[in-house]
């Protein structure tokens, strides 16, 4: 609270959402999964305790993770185990390295012991994490079924509380639509045809997607940060399974998807590839095209767009200097042309069929 009254801004951060979350997690669920089971071993019922404590904080912070971070940690009750001795011991130790004077060779001791401490945690957990099967990726929820998650953990956690059977009934609804949401979008999917340009700054990204396939045109190899941060979450969130993957200069010919030079044709729709290595262009019939993606700055061509083309759109990427987007989109106005922006845009998704 005192917190939020600092800057109530907070209560939009990611790490301030999980960390509250936990901590109500452990103050409501945990007294409930504890009593799940009772060992008369000391030590068999303080472990117990500890996977009481992981299990509580894993279930409430799931929905907010999973919208978040579209990922579940497979091995968290053992993770969470194995970094539970060194957290303490980095934190007790800390605690006294704090309010001991510096002490030359102690200070130093205590530093060591900190120290090799948090590596050899980050060593385990970095080891586990690389296990097979260690997480379960590509979980995309939109906020609808993110919300639905939250209502069936709270109906269910209620019943095995209260024994009242219309809870049981909430949870087991809210798991029905929660469901029904999910195959929706995973037979929507499948039928979706759609031409996605990808705002990348100085580098390009167009998704020719076909169902659960899709040809990605760019010059970022699939390695890149940039290709995993940007494109790969696209193609993820679409569950697109299959994937090619062309340089702007290739040709190449598949099912759905041909290009021809600077030619895309994708299923009934076409782009043009306009950049400053056919600035030049001239033909003695007018070429129709869906849309003309302009990139590389070529200023030249804005002058032969009404004389040379018949285009449904305009599609200016982000990587174009400020003054040639301004022209492009002064000329685009000028000749009553449709136009985006991708710099004020994250991306223009073209012919859904949804």
């Amino acid at each position: 609270f005192v917190l939020l009254l600092y800057d109530p801004l907070y209560i939009t951060d990611v790490g301030f959402q999980l960390a509250y979350i936990a901590v109500a997690g452990l103050i409501v669920f945990r007294p409930m999964v504890y009593k799940w089971f009772k060992f008369r071993n000391k030590v068999a019922d303080k472990l117990w305790e500890l996977c009481s404590v992981s299990i509580a904080a894993q279930l409430i912070t799931f929905p907010l993770s999973a919208f978040y971070f579209h990922q579940f940690p497979v091995y968290f009750l053992a993770s969470n185990l194995l970094a539970f001795i060194p957290a303490a011991i980095i934190m007790y130790v800390g605690i006294i390295y704090l309010l001991l004077p510096h002490v030359p060779v102690l200070s130093s001791c205590l530093a060591f012991i900190i120290e090799q401490t948090a590596r050899l945690m980050n060593k385990a957990l970095a080891w586990m994490e690389h296990l097979p099967l260690a997480s379960i990726n590509k979980i995309w929820l939109s906020q609808i079924e993110y919300l639905l998650l939250y209502l069936i953990i709270i109906a269910g956690f209620s019943f095995l509380y209260y024994r009242r059977s219309w809870l049981l009934g909430s949870a087991l609804v809210c798991l029905l639509v929660f469901s029904i949401s999910i195959s929706y979008k995973r037979i929507a999917g499948i039928k979706s045809n759609n031409i996605t340009f990808l705002n990348l700054r100085k580098h390009t990204g167009i998704v020719l997607r076909n169902g659960n396939k899709a040809v990605v045109i760019s010059d970022l190899p699939d390695t890149d940060k940039n290709y995993r941060y940007s494109i790969q979450p696209y193609l993820d969130s679409s569950k697109v399974e299959n994937i090619s993957l062309y340089k702007p200069d290739q040709n190449f010919s598949t099912a759905f998807a041909q290009k021809q030079y600077n030619y895309v044709q994708f299923l009934n729709r076409s782009v043009l590839l306009f950049d400053k290595h056919i600035n030049n262009f001239g033909a003695k019939e007018k070429l129709t095209t869906n849309y003309i993606y302009l990139s590389g700055n070529p200023y030249p061509v804005l002058n032969s767009l009404n004389k040379n083309f018949n285009c449904g759109m305009l599609v200016i990427d982000a990587g174009n200097s400020d003054h040639f987007i301004n022209e492009a989109e002064r000329h685009a106005k000028a000749i009553h042309l449709n136009f985006t922006t991708l710099k004020r845009n994250i991306s223009f998704i073209a012919v859904s069929n949804q």
